[in-house]
């Protein structure tokens, strides 16, 4: 079997949640066999942080990121490879029913069944990913169908507290804040995104967002001026 074959038959085993433990080793027979290293690395470290193994995962992380330090994920997964070191509660590996309801998750909320996704996902138990990335397409679906504003904030506060994707989640989080009405929370998750992922082709634009929820009310108070007052300051 090439390296391929054992890379694809590790990634299907892991992420469709059937057996972690042969992923492992499928993973091994890839690197073994000279399979790419930097996707090799990468896949397997998220398996074994997946599987508490933090100081191998830390290990992969970085191994993967001086495999192509010039690509634009090296800086991401060198902050991974921190995070599995430096975090203080090692997460618990996600539960059964979140790895075989995870794509589907996924397909309907890129369909745009938001509604799908909210029943779905209330049928799962609330700790079922510890990484928060259920709390995170929960709250999009919530926020994004206007079902329950306040509750989606409380999903976007799990999922960052969860150690999910935390641009992805600040700039959504951020996003609902606005709409919300909430200006100074708003701005600082706008730049907290930003921050995350500063070389990035969406940080002027999140920075934009951030300066505009701010100005946005003088802009008003100078849109909404009075013609009266205009009129009289032009005389009779």
């Amino acid at each position: 079997m090439t390296g391929e074959f054992h890379f694809l038959l590790a990634q299907s085993l892991h992420n469709g949640g059937l057996d972690r433990q042969a992923a492992l080793r499928h993973y091994a027979a890839a690197m073994a066999a000279g399979y790419d290293r930097y996707w090799t690395l990468a896949g397997r470290a998220r398996l074994r942080r997946e599987l508490g193994q933090r100081w191998p995962a830390a290990r992969d992380y970085l191994l993967a990121a001086l495999a192509r330090p010039w690509s634009r994920e090296a800086p991401c997964l060198l902050r991974q490879a921190g995070s599995v070191l430096f975090q203080r509660r090692w997460p618990v590996p996600p539960s059964a029913e979140w790895l075989a309801a995870r794509e589907r998750l996924w397909a309907m909320f890129n369909a745009g069944d938001m509604r799908g996704v909210v029943a779905l996902a209330q049928t799962l138990p609330p700790d079922a990913c510890p990484n928060g990335e259920l709390d995170f397409v929960l709250a999009q679906s919530l926020h994004n169908a206007a079902i329950d504003l306040p509750g989606a904030l409380r999903h976007y506060d799990r999922a960052l507290a969860r150690g999910c994707t935390r641009r992805w989640a600040w700039a959504e989080r951020a996003r609902l804040r606005r709409d919300l009405g909430q200006r100074w929370p708003a701005a600082r998750d706008f730049v907290l995104a930003t921050l995350a992922r500063p070389w990035s082709r969406e940080a002027p634009r999140l920075l934009r967002q951030a300066a505009s929820v701010l100005l946005r009310p003088i802009w008003l108070l100078l849109r909404n001026r009075s013609p009266a007052v205009t009129d009289r300051s032009l005389g009779p």
